[in-house]
Order: C-alpha cells, then sequence, then structure tokens
C-alpha cells in the first residue's frame, strides 16, 4: 500500500493518469491525414511537411516531426559526444563518430544496420521503487526517496554511456581501417536505458552483443553504489535486449528502425525462459518486399510447423551466469560465433574446409523437412567429417526439443542462423570459445 503524500504515491499516480489519457489520443492514421495526397518523409514516413534546403538533405521530403528533430540535432550530438569522450584505435589514432548517416554513405558500405536497445525490467523498477529502499516502505521519507531515485536515474544513465563506449573500443579493435578518422556508427539515442544506433552493418550484431555484456557489468555495479535491495519478484540482475536490423545503405530509416523493434520484441522472450539474461535478435532483410518480422518467419516452417528453420534470439548473458534454463542454454551467442568460425574455418592451402557447395547443400535440405535435412548431413560427413563436427547438434542440424520444457515446441535448427551471419562477423583475435 502506498503511503498518501509521498513522492513515490503523487509518482504512480502521474502514470496511471498519463495511461488513461493515452488511451483516447487519436491513431496516426487520424492524427497524420493523407488526403488530400501528400508526399512521405523520407525518414519518418509521416506525412512531408517540407523539402530539405540545404546539403544532402536538400530537396528531400522532411515531415514536421522530422524538421523538428532536426533542428535540436546538433545539441544532441555533441551531448553523446562529450558523454562519450575520446576512441582510440589499435594504432593510436583518435576516433570520432559519424555525425550523420550520410557519413556512412562516404564509405561506400554494402549494408547498413540500425541497433535498437533497451533495458530489461527497469520500467517496473522505477514504479515500484520504494521497494528497493533499504528498510522497507517505512525506512524514507520524500528526500530520501527523490536523492535514492535521482542516484538510480542518473547511474542508470552513466551506465549505458560507459556500456557503449566499451562497444566502441572493441569495434575499433576490429574494423578494418579505410583512412577514415571516424569510426561507421551514428548514435541516434543515448540515455535512460535506451540505445539506438545506424552503423556498418558488418560489423553490427557483434557491437550490439558487447553492448549488452557492458551494460550488464555496468548494471551490476549500481545495486551497491546506490544501496539497494533485490526483492523478491524484481530483478536480481539488470539485463537489456536488442533488435539488429541489417539493411541495404538506401532502405528508408523508418521502416528499418520498425523492424529493429519488431526484433527487439522478439528478443525480450528471453525474460519467459531466463528472466535475467541479455539476448538479441537480428535480421538481414536482403528483399525490400516484406519487412514485418511474422510475416518473413512465419515463412520459415517446414514438416507442417512441426519444424522451424531459426533458433532466434539467442542469449548474450556469459554461461556462468546463465543458469539453469533449458532454452537458454543452446542459444548462447558463443555458440553462434563458433558455428561461424567453422564455417569460414580454412585449410593449409587457404580452401574453406567447408565449401559453398556443401553449405548450400545443406541449407536446401532444411527447406525439405528435417529428416532431408538430417539425411544430407549425413552424406556429408564422408567429405566433411571434422569441419561439421562443429555444426552438428543434439538431434543432427536441431536442438533435441527446442532446448525447451514444451513438448508441443517444433524442432529448431541454429545451422541457419550462423550461414546468414556468416559475411557479418569480423574476425575477433581474442575470442574464444566458452
Amino acid at each position: 500500500m502506498d503511503k498518501p503524500g509521498t513522492i513515490h504515491a503523487a509518482v504512480k499516480k502521474a502514470h496511471e493518469r498519463h495511461a488513461a489519457i493515452k488511451a483516447y489520443i487519436p491513431g496516426p492514421a487520424e492524427r497524420f491525414a493523407r488526403l488530400p495526397v501528400v508526399a512521405e518523409c523520407a525518414t519518418s514516413g509521416l506525412p512531408a511537411a517540407s523539402l530539405g534546403k540545404e546539403g544532402a538533405t536538400k530537396g528531400i521530403p522532411r515531415s514536421a516531426v522530422t524538421c523538428a528533430k532536426r533542428s535540436t540535432n546538433k545539441s544532441g550530438w555533441e551531448r553523446i559526444r562529450g558523454a562519450l569522450g575520446v576512441i582510440t584505435a589499435e594504432d593510436g589514432r583518435r576516433l570520432r563518430l559519424a555525425p550523420q548517416p550520410d557519413y556512412l554513405e562516404d564509405l561506400g558500405l554494402d549494408w547498413h544496420a540500425v541497433i535498437h536497445a533497451d533495458g530489461n525490467g527497469f520500467g517496473q523498477v522505477f514504479l515500484n521503487f520504494q521497494k528497493y529502499i533499504p528498510g522497507g516502505e517505512n525506512a524514507y521519507d520524500n528526500r530520501t526517496y527523490v536523492r535514492k531515485l535521482r542516484q538510480f536515474s542518473d547511474g542508470l544513465d552513466a551506465c549505458t554511456q560507459r556500456a557503449f563506449r566499451t562497444a566502441l573500443e572493441m569495434m575499433a579493435r576490429r574494423w578494418k581501417q579505410t583512412g577514415r578518422d571516424y569510426l561507421p556508427v551514428v548514435p541516434i539515442i543515448l540515455g535512460g536505458d535506451d540505445l539506438t544506433v545506424v552503423c556498418d552493418g558488418t560489423y553490427a550484431v557483434q557491437l550490439a552483443r558487447d553492448y549488452l555484456r557492458a551494460f550488464e557489468t555496468e548494471a551490476a555495479k549500481l545495486w551497491e553504489e546506490i544501496e539497494l535491495v533485490r526483492v523478491l519478484g524484481g530483478p536480481q540482475r539488470f539485463s537489456a535486449c536488442a533488435g539488429v536490423a541489417i539493411i541495404k545503405p538506401h532502405y528508408p530509416f523508418y521502416a528499418a528502425y520498425e523492424l529493429s523493434e519488431q526484433l527487439l520484441k522478439s528478443a525480450k522472450a528471453v525474460k519467459k525462459h531466463a528472466p535475467d539474461c541479455s539476448a538479441l535478435d537480428y535480421h538481414i532483410l536482403y528483399d525490400a518486399s516484406g519487412s514485418e518480422l511474422k510475416e518473413i518467419r512465419d515463412k520459415l516452417y517446414t514438416d507442417e510447423g512441426t519444424t522451424r528453420l531459426y533458433a532466434r534470439p539467442y542469449v548474450v548473458t556469459p554461461p556462468a551466469d546463465i543458469g539453469a534454463s533449458a532454452w537458454a542454454k543452446p542459444r548462447r551467442i558463443d555458440d553462434l560465433a563458433r558455428r561461424i568460425r567453422a564455417m569460414r574455418e580454412r585449410n593449409e592451402e587457404g580452401r574453406r574446409k567447408l565449401p559453398n557447395s556443401t553449405l548450400h547443400e545443406l541449407r536446401e535440405g532444411l527447406f525439405l523437412g528435417k529428416i532431408a535435412a538430417n539425411a544430407r548431413l549425413d552424406l556429408a560427413k564422408g567429405r566433411h567429417a571434422g569441419a561439421l563436427a562443429a555444426l552438428r547438434c543434439e538431434d543432427g542440424l536441431y536442438f533435441k526439443k527446442n532446448g525447451s520444457e514444451e513438448a508441443t515446441d517444433p524442432a529448431v535448427t541454429p545451422f541457419l542462423d550462423a550461414l546468414d551471419l556468416m559475411d557479418f562477423w569480423a574476425e575477433e583475435k581474442k575470442e574464444k570459445p566458452s
């Protein structure tokens, strides 16, 4: 029971009032009418209000929302740059972040990516913050509550910034230098437990993984630094999830962002199986004809819906902290990296141990059903037994019982996940299998 007259009671009432008002707001179709016909904003998908007048945006349709955001772009960028500081390359060069997505196009990148990351369960922590103050609900006054809440909010903001900086430093070590003095990363949002960036698609999944792991490490310090207590039903370890949409350079940003949001929601399925773990989901959009994640993945079932051709999302939390989750254990991102390395491994003559022809034969087999796919795996063993060992699961190319307690769950395979990511995973010299 919330004590009347407290700051917490007022905050809770404000949230309830906000939710009630939000329910009465008209939907986007009513608020952003398209009749008479108007051009579509190139970045937001909203009705255009004007055309860009200078630089790379000249003549490009822009919505009123986009124009308002661009007016504060400089101050926001300065804040982010100041928070992150200087990123140093392996050769000692000082690297800047690309301030605009246009800079990525100057690099001639074949792929871009939108990463959208969000913390797990922080909304509930803020709504029930009185429970996390030592001594229980009667052990604090309004001043103590406000002080602790501010410390937690500022600490969370700092955790996100430090974690992103750590991920950028790791990216700087693996990025293939092009002579430019900036990393191919454009931060869009960096604050609270939220992160949104546009970056080189070739390094995006690793950047997201490194960020999530660094976020876990940084956020773990908040418990002691702010003297919070862990409560039953609340998070025992702070975590986050990310969605990574890998797209072609001229694909509309708003559509890529929507896809990354859908992928983030998919990654948050980890909360059902391993509540205190971080996870990510990704998709490489080769065909722009359909960008709805459900529509795309509904096509990746065989055997009348009893077999699924992807295992995503993947758990990023280090193996020692995953716990006993049968769902999470086979979905470790380190195992995904091991499969990618096996597919790319070369012999002494510089040839791939697993030729493209073999990988594509196995891929085709997946779409013929589980029995056919495992039969092709058995046939390939005679020629590539050693190289294929790293790709085998408990049931050929499939997880046994989907790594789940549910007997009705479909069988799933991580093979296609690794094959899709082969060309989007940079070599990591110091990476060791778990």
